[in-house]
Parts: structure tokens; sequence; C-alpha cells
């Protein structure tokens, strides 16, 4: 069995002091510390003998940055005494699996747990919903939400998000190898149980979803005594209606938490945003931020709010940010523009022809906002290769909304969109 190399007493980057230790998990141990400059209560995580998978996937998460509150911030990443550290937001509260003192009594009985309040558990699955939102949008699927991945803090109810080891990062190399299942059995969606690999923003509303019916109803959605019983239920089963076991439950909620449920992911919720609204909380959806004035304004607005610049009539371009075209800059401008790869080869373009093949984007100016579509014009069908927008897979799912700041990939290539 691996030891912590970090100590009670011991220095960690020359800034932060060990306290003691919180808890040891399979890769790694955590700390309680103290950042010595600020007084401030740190965690401190400590990477046990890595492999360079593992490695890839501790930095990854360790380094995530994301504009939100409901995720857990990352201070300071490293290698201390031959280990990696992670410094990170030391959150005072517990998670929603303690909450809901939950018991996995396979033995003696069936799983269960405490029913929260309705308004209680709504409150806590939006703020969970808003964090997700915020990492889908910056290309990033958790796929292993579950109730000890959300932590509550203590002073306020607010919700962090923790834990992105398994994380898939869209705008890196994915790691997930073939017939490598990823994720919390329990909470895995039917992609997750047939092909890990590809999953994008919805695996993670159907976890949510799990979260929310354990948390109203005190059971497993679908639950079964062996592993293979559990992946049946997942992908064949419909589960208790909510209100059976909750009979106090309304309707309207057990309508969202089914919906966050549903096996087809055409059927599905497709954003984070559709349930925040769903469950009655505030979503500010933002064009872009003004390059002459800084103000965020609505989606929708044409104007800036805070100095009447022509938000829609801002030039964009998509700019390579990786993968095989990462030096490729394409403007967008004007009422509609084609991207594609040339019938001649695989370089992208911007065809002023109908000779495209593989995917094809179009973007438009519709009205007071910019769209892009991805769909096969020559063909009449789906791109073969997967076209996410912010996370989520848009082939065939018609015009979408684009803001400055937005990410595109497009196959083996990742794209921003940035002001030209």
């Amino acid at each position: 069995m691996a030891e912590a190399i970090v100590k009670k007493g011991d220095m960690v980057f020359g800034q932060y002091r060990v306290l003691d230790l919180l808890g040891e998990g399979g890769q790694a141990f955590v700390f309680r510390g103290t950042d010595c400059a600020s007084g401030e209560t740190v965690a401190i995580k400590q990477l046990k003998d890595p492999d360079e998978d593992l490695l890839v996937r501790f930095a990854n998460e360790s380094t995530l940055e994301l504009p939100t509150e409901h995720v857990v911030r990352n201070y300071k990443f490293g290698e201390e005494r031959g280990v990696y550290i992670n410094v990170m937001e030391f959150i005072d509260g517990g998670d929603f699996e303690g909450r809901m003192a939950w018991k996995d009594d396979f033995v003696g009985g069936t799983p269960h747990g405490t029913v929260q309040p309705e308004a209680e558990a709504k409150d806590i699955i939006a703020q969970a919903a808003d964090g997700l939102g915020c990492a889908h949008s910056h290309n990033v699927i958790h796929r292993d939400i579950k109730p000890a991945n959300v932590m509550i803090r203590r002073t306020d109810n607010c919700v962090k998000l923790t834990d992105f080891g398994i994380a898939c990062f869209l705008t890196k190399e994915r790691r997930t190898e073939l017939g490598v299942q990823m994720g919390s059995v329990f909470w895995m969606s039917p992609e997750q149980v047939i092909e890990p690999k590809d999953v994008d923003c919805r695996a993670d509303i159907w976890s949510l979803g799990v979260v929310f019916y354990q948390a109203i109803t005190g059971r497993y959605p679908f639950s079964g005594g062996k592993m293979a019983d559990i992946f049946r239920a997942i992908l064949s089963d419909d589960p208790p209606r909510p209100r059976k076991l909750n009979p106090a439950l309304s309707e309207e909620t057990e309508a969202v938490v089914l919906k966050m449920l549903e096996k087809s992911l055409d059927e599905r919720f497709q954003r984070m945003t559709d349930v925040q609204k769903a469950l009655g909380a505030e979503v500010v959806c933002v064009l872009s931020t003004c390059p002459q004035c800084g103000v965020e304004t609505e989606m929708g607005n044409r104007f800036c709010t805070g100095c009447g610049y022509d938000l829609v009539e801002l030039p964009m371009k998509l700019v390579g940010a990786g993968g095989v075209h990462a030096s490729f800059e394409f403007p967008v401008h004007g009422d509609l523009v084609h991207v594609g790869r040339h019938k001649d080869g695989n370089d992208i373009r911007l065809p002023y022809d109908p000779y495209v093949s593989r995917w094809h984007l179009q973007f438009r100016k519709e009205g007071a906002t910019r769209t892009v579509e991805a769909w096969d014009w020559n063909q009449g069908k789906k791109p073969a290769n997967e076209t996410l927008l912010n996370g989520f897979d848009i082939n065939g799912k018609g015009p979408q909304p684009i803001k400055v700041g937005d990410k595109l990939r497009m196959g083996d290539s990742w794209f921003e969109l940035k002001p030209d």
C-alpha cells in the first residue's frame, strides 16, 4: 500500500502547511492545510504512485479553471518531493451522500437514503446543473456525477462539484480506451455503458438525474444484485415513477427527473440550462462580452446594454486551438459562412462551391444572434465526424446560438470563436 509522502507539519510549495489527513482514496491522499500567507484553510491532494495516464488526468483536474462558484477551485499544482500535489479550495461541509444518509445495504436490504424536502433537492440539483453547464461550455464532461461528488457548504448550502479525475476534456486528447468503463455504475448513462469514449454533456444530465431521483425517493432508479443486472436495467428498464415512492412529490418535479433519465438522447434534456429552467432556476445566457466596454449582454440583444456596441456585427473568427488544424484561422463574417473539408483533401476550407465532404458547418446571422449548424448538405444527413459545441453534440440538431468564446470540436480538431 502506498504511503503519503506529505506529513503533518510539512510545508508544500513554500506556502501551505499540512495540518491533518482528511481521507484516502484509491488514487490520492487528501489533507487539510492552511495558506500561511492568507490564513485560509485549503485542501491538499497528493497523488499516489501514478502511471502516465493517471498523471495526465490528475494534471487536467488540478489545472481546471472555471468561472463558476459551483466547482471547487484549484490554487496550485506541481511536483513536490517526487510526488504530484494539488492545493485546492477547502469545503467546510459534507457531501450530498452524507446529507441523504445513503446506505448501500446489498446484503440486508435495499439500498436507501433519507428523502430530501422537494424544494431543497431542487435547489441543490439546480446549483449542480449551473456548475456542470459552465464545465460543458468549456468543453469538459464530468462523467462521474454522484452524491459523493456534490459537496454542500455548511454556511450557505452552496453546492461545490468536485472530483473531475475521469472527466473528458474535449479540447485535449481523449484517453478512454475501448472497452473501458468510465464512471460509477449506478449513475452511468446508457451511452456510457455502451461506448464511454463518445459521451457528451447529456451523460452528465442523466447522472445528475439519478442523483435527483435518489434525493426525492430515497432509492436508486436502476439497481440489481450484480453489475450486469444494473447495466441491463439502465439500458432496458423504466425507473419506478417517483410519485409512487414519494406521493407528496409534485407532478412537475416528477416530470423533470424522468426527462433527465430518458434513455433516448433526443428525448432527454439537451443542456444543463434546460434543466435549470425546468426547475425554475434563474439562467443567464450571455451573447458575448462587449469588446468595447466589457459588459456582458444577454442572448437576443443586438446592442450592448452598457455602451450600445453592435454585437451582431462584431467580426468573429474561428481559431484552431488544438489537433491537426491548430494553426488555422477562418473569418466568420456576413450573413452566411460555410466551413468544410474540400473533396481534394482534408484541409479545412471556407468553400464557396458545393464540393465539400466529411462534416460541414454553416454559420448564419439570425436576427439578433449568430448561429452554427452541423449538417452534410451534400448527402442530406448528419456528418460522420462528431461536432461538439461547448460539449454538446450538434450534428443534425439544427441552428445553435453561438458567441465569442464558444468552443467547437470537429472530428480531431478543436476551435474557439474569437473577435476578429
